[in-house]
């Protein structure tokens, strides 16, 4: 049973996590899946195979998070949405046992970054993105995965969101006892997110 939002909200004391809606239908509602955080969709019930196998660009998944942001006031700075990227890709794994996408993720300072996307979006530095591009067309599984991420992930900070990884075993994992200032390129895993993350499921 996944827990409440008071159990993350005392795990997280500085930001009280907003439970994702049960917006989709009944038929394609997904499990109750998020141990340490929040409830993350996590099911495959009414996905075709096709949609399923469908492999998309990092980039094409910082474009929804990046216009999603905008659309809700609340534009993303470029450490904000590399975590997005790194959960989007992490329960991904776990949940339907393939990568979204096929960029890899490095184990920086600050926590998981895609490089290719943190690099054309490095000169916004910590501010908040200001381009604003159209929502991408993706298939509905993929686009319900990625409003679950915003709903939970999208509520906290960049740097409650780079602490949280910190505290996560693929990152770490990654950097194999770095310092916490020490530079790494160290890219994390697939087989480290989808077991760590799997094991949060149904928590």
């Amino acid at each position: 049973m996944a827990p409440s939002n008071e159990t993350v909200a005392r795990h997280h004391p500085s930001k009280q996590v907003v439970a994702p809606s049960r917006r989709l239908p009944e038929e394609r509602k997904y499990k109750q899946c998020n141990q340490l955080h929040s409830q993350m969709t996590c099911g495959s019930i009414g996905v075709t195979m096709d949609e399923r196998s469908r492999v998309i660009t990092a980039q094409i998944v910082a474009d929804y998070f990046i216009a999603f942001s905008h659309r809700h006031g609340d534009p993303v700075s470029n450490l904000k949405l590399q975590k997005l990227l790194y959960y989007a890709q992490a329960w991904h794994l776990a949940i339907h046992d393939e990568p979204l996408f096929r960029e890899p993720i490095q184990a920086w300072v600050h926590g998981p970054v895609v490089p290719s996307v943190y690099h054309r979006y490095k000169d916004w530095a910590w501010k908040p993105i200001e381009d604003n591009p159209d929502l991408p067309v993706l298939g509905q599984t993929t686009e319900d995965h990625l409003a679950e991420v915003m709903s939970v992930y999208g509520t906290m900070t960049a740097y409650a969101l780079e602490l949280l990884t910190h505290e996560e075993a693929p990152w770490r994992n990654a950097r194999g006892g770095l310092a916490a200032d020490e530079p790494s390129a160290a890219v994390i895993s697939h087989e480290d997110m989808r077991t760590f993350y799997r094991s949060q499921m149904n928590g």
